[in-house]
């Protein structure tokens, strides 16, 4: 009777141990989905055809596959997905909609079993913008204020609104940064003044279509007033254009006296434009035949341990001025000063500036009057 019972106990025990076994057995058999995520197309303003593949379903049955989305990396089931409207090996395609417009999603293809949900690679898509945005801005910069060029492309809906934001941080929308609204052509130029001597400023374009609101790409730049390579003051900056210079500096000190030159003879090819200066002074140094004028002190001169100084065009005055202004008015101590621009065989344009408005007035080219050398590099 004992030995009845014992091999009754042994023979339950071993068809426990083999369940046991077969469990075990059964469990290690079932992994995840092998699944892979295909290339997003047909990306529209809010659609998108998303698609994956399953090439192993992981030793149990498909429950559910499609693909899952959202604006972080590596989505999950638990944000935006669509199921494919079958399950098992093999390609299969569903549509995003409801996205937002101009905006980069993640996207991972998933299929889940019985054991969990396997995942694709993650990858990106892009929205298409209702506004085609030009890809980058231009600028001309002086001490308190900026020039900005850019836009809107030649595709672009027909818009409500446009215009640029400024800020002094980086990302910030158009409630919590400044912005002006400008009408007219796509192609937007607008210059910012009242801005901070040597300070980081991000802008972007912006446009509001259908009451929906979008940015183009955001870029920066740094107002100048720093002191330059030879001990002037920056007061100018063309923007990187890959020109041969980018700065004017002024050169900083007492101005001087002399005349324009050239009194009677009209040399005909001075610019008043920003980098005209240079040339021109070129061109009187070259035409006139006074011992002394402006234009050959300019030239003449060694200072800051540079030789490459000249008389200022029209436009590269009023940026003196303007930046003297912004950074200290007591630095020039001339209200009228002379540029290298002539006005006719007799004249010359001379700049002033009241404290409040800047003007031209013609100078006779033989009157003494103030000057001051800048310099380009």
């Amino acid at each position: 009777m004992k030995n009845a019972s014992h091999s009754f106990l042994s023979h339950r025990l071993l068809i426990l141990v083999m369940a046991l076994s077969l469990l075990a057995c059964k469990k290690e058999s079932m992994r995840l989905p092998i699944v892979s995520t295909d290339l997003p197309f047909n990306i529209e303003y809010t659609t998108a055809t998303l698609g994956g593949q399953v090439t192993n379903e992981g030793g149990s049955a498909i429950i559910t596959q499609g693909v899952c989305w959202s604006t972080s990396m590596n989505p999950n089931i638990s944000d935006f997905t669509a199921a494919a409207s079958s399950t098992g090996i093999g390609d299969y395609l569903v549509n995003a909609t409801g996205l937002d417009t101009n905006t980069v999603y993640h996207c991972r293809a998933f299929a889940t079993n019985s054991a969990g949900t396997g995942y694709g690679e993650d990858l990106t898509f892009s929205t298409r913008n209702f506004v085609n945005f030009l890809t980058t801005l231009s600028f001309n910069l002086e001490v308190a204020q900026a020039s900005v060029s850019g836009g809107l492309g030649p595709s672009s809906v027909d818009i409500d609104s446009k215009g640029f934001v400024i800020a002094t941080s980086p990302a910030q929308s158009i409630d919590d940064a400044t912005s002006v609204e400008i009408e007219g052509p796509l192609q937007m130029n607008y210059t910012f003044t009242g801005l901070l001597a040597e300070t980081q400023y991000f802008v972007k374009p912006y446009a509001i279509y259908n009451g929906e609101l979008s940015y183009g790409e955001e870029v920066n730049f740094r107002t100048v007033g720093q002191i330059g390579p030879s001990g002037g003051f920056v007061l100018y900056d063309r923007g990187n254009d890959d020109s041969s210079w980018r700065y004017l500096e002024a050169r900083v000190g007492a101005v001087q006296q002399n005349a324009w030159g050239c009194e009677g003879e009209f040399i005909g090819d001075t610019g008043t434009q920003y980098g005209d200066g240079l040339a021109n002074t070129f061109s009187i140094v070259n035409n006139c035949t006074e011992s002394s004028f402006a234009a050959k002190a300019c030239s003449e001169l060694i200072s800051g341990g540079s030789a490459d100084w000249f008389l200022p065009s029209v436009k590269e005055l009023e940026s003196v001025f303007r930046g003297f202004e912004s950074i200290n008015p007591d630095i020039i101590l001339a209200e009228t000063l002379m540029s290298s621009s002539e006005s006719d065989a007799s004249e010359a344009i001379h700049v002033s500036y009241d404290g409040n408005n800047y003007g031209t007035i013609q100078i006779a080219k033989g009157t003494q009057a103030f000057y001051l050398p800048v310099r380009r590099y």
